[in-house]
């Protein structure tokens, strides 16, 4: 025991041994040996750890991403043009094919449908055969600028001291000025059967094809009633079309009577005008 040495009354302390303690330690390590204590460091582990790849510098590594975007970019560009082209099969839908309805053999109209219905009667590869009493009809045609063929006068011809050289040269020369200007071509009947299709018809001057506007249209057709003096500039011939009309008083019940040895009624569209009143 050691006294306190500023001698304030203190109870006296004992000065630790030291080799004693040293012993005791050494005591304790050998009893923990042999009740085999586990181990306060950490079991090594059984699996194999592979070393980490060693990550590249921040800088490095945008430098290499956009390099390879770049590439990339390029790369991409270059093989636009080659790249396949990928089509769909789409399965064609069938067209619906609407018969064509026939027009009767007499169709009654409307006299304010009459262009329209003559119209059609062209795209139809026909010609328009008006039946009208009235005689509206002609005076329609006069006032659109048609030319006008009074088939009358053809038939009396002999009586009026004229050839039927001279008839056909003046049917030719208002054929070929419509042909020229798109004139309508209106034969008024009126109420006489002039022979068309045996006296008047002439492949050089008037030729059948005039009442198929499909016909006259053929170069090989009606470039045979152009004369010389009907070409324009350096031997230009314009073509318009022809857009015969045919006009007679007979009425619906009478007209194929008289007019069947007259003209080429398989190639007519019979049309009745009808007038409000």
């Amino acid at each position: 025991q050691l006294a306190c040495p500023l001698d304030l009354g203190c109870h006296s302390v004992r000065k630790p041994d030291l080799k004693q303690k040293n012993e005791e330690d050494n005591n304790h390590d050998h009893c923990c040996q042999a009740q085999s204590f586990p181990s306060k460091k950490p079991a090594a582990s059984s699996t194999v750890r592979h070393p980490s790849p060693t990550k590249k510098p921040a800088a490095a590594a945008s430098k290499t991403s956009t390099s390879t975007k770049t590439t990339t970019g390029a790369s991409s560009k270059a093989a636009a043009p080659s790249a396949p082209i990928t089509s769909i099969a789409v399965k064609p839908v069938a067209e619906t094919v609407v018969p064509e309805v026939p027009e009767p053999k007499v169709k009654k109209i409307k006299f304010t449908d009459l262009t329209r219905e003559i119209d059609r009667a062209h795209s139809r590869n026909k010609t328009p055969l008006i039946l009208d009493s009235t005689e509206r009809t002609d005076t329609f045609f006069v006032y659109q600028s048609a030319q006008v063929i009074e088939a009358k006068k053809c038939v009396l011809h002999k009586m009026q001291g004229t050839t039927i050289e001279e008839v056909k040269e003046e049917l030719r020369s208002k054929l070929v000025l419509c042909l020229k200007r798109g004139y309508h071509l209106l034969i008024r009947m009126a109420n006489t059967a002039a022979d068309f299709k045996g006296n008047f018809c002439d492949p050089e001057n008037f030729p059948i094809e005039v009442f198929q506007p499909s016909e006259i249209a053929k170069p090989e057709v009606h470039t045979k009633c152009v004369r010389p003096d009907d070409m324009e500039g350096k031997g230009y011939f314009p073509y318009y079309g022809a857009n015969v009309v045919i006009s007679s008083s007979f009425s619906e019940e009478d007209y194929e009577e008289f007019l069947a040895d007259a003209l080429p009624l398989e190639h007519c569209q019979v049309l009745v005008p009808t007038f409000d009143s």
